[in-house]
């Protein structure tokens, strides 16, 4: 299996040097999941693979960690709310601290079965900690398209930076395609329980980073207004 990067060991410690721009955005992908390494799998919403939730639980981030979120951003896909779970803990729940959002605009960017998700009461059901008032109260999202993936990106990038404003260390959970309509990934996929950081970009650096290669769909694309570039 291929290594994957710990959260924990990719992210460096220290103060933010952007405070033009908010603080620190931490993307991450899902661990792995039954569907993953599958061309044909047949069931929708799949769960953390073993491996899966080995990967989340060697990522754990405890809230000494001064990478510690204090906003989680989540896809209310079942793979990303488990990953959420295992790698911040009980700490996440209604009741907080860190804040706990369930985004729909965070869902995978696809049409596979794998992609589809569960009702607002199953999810209820399984994830009592959380909030789906957001999610509808059936997984009828619209068919996605291309168009449609890149206004849902620039919807979440938008709102995060609006959130910026009082959050400085944010996580999102995410799923791989989506990832690569959020940020310009230069051909470099998130693996599997992989974390980035990033910061919202500059005036200037708005204007020579906003458009780039989708690398999954190989065709240019607009990753702005509102850009978000990596933290080395």
């Amino acid at each position: 299996m291929a290594s994957r990067l710990n959260p924990a060991e990719h992210c460096s410690a220290g103060p933010s040097n952007s405070q033009e721009t908010g603080g620190n955005i931490f993307l991450m992908r899902h661990a792995t999941a039954e569907h993953n390494g599958h061309n044909h799998y047949p069931h929708r919403d799949p769960r953390l693979a073993p491996d899966g939730l080995v990967d989340a639980q060697q990522a754990v981030l405890t809230p000494s960690s001064p990478d510690f979120p204090d906003l989680i951003l989540i896809s209310p896909l079942t793979r990303a709310l488990q990953t959420a779970q295992i790698v911040f803990g009980s700490t996440t729940s209604l009741m907080g601290p860190p804040e706990v959002q369930i985004w729909p605009d965070l869902r995978e960017s696809n049409n596979t079965i794998s992609s589809l998700g569960q009702s607002a009461a199953v999810l209820r059901e399984k994830f009592p900690m959380y909030d789906f008032s957001e999610c509808h109260e059936e997984w009828d999202y619209a068919k996605e398209t291309h168009q449609r993936a890149v206004a849902r990106a620039e919807r979440v990038r938008s709102r995060i930076k609006k959130l910026c404003l009082r959050h400085r260390r944010i996580w999102v959970i995410t799923h791989s395609i989506f990832l690569s309509y959020l940020v310009n990934v230069n051909g470099h996929h998130f693996w599997t329980c992989e974390a980035r950081k990033y910061r919202f970009a500059t005036e200037e650096e708005t204007s020579q980073k906003r458009y780039g290669l989708n690398h999954d769909l190989r065709c240019r694309q607009d990753f702005g207004p509102t850009v978000l570039i990596r933290k080395e």
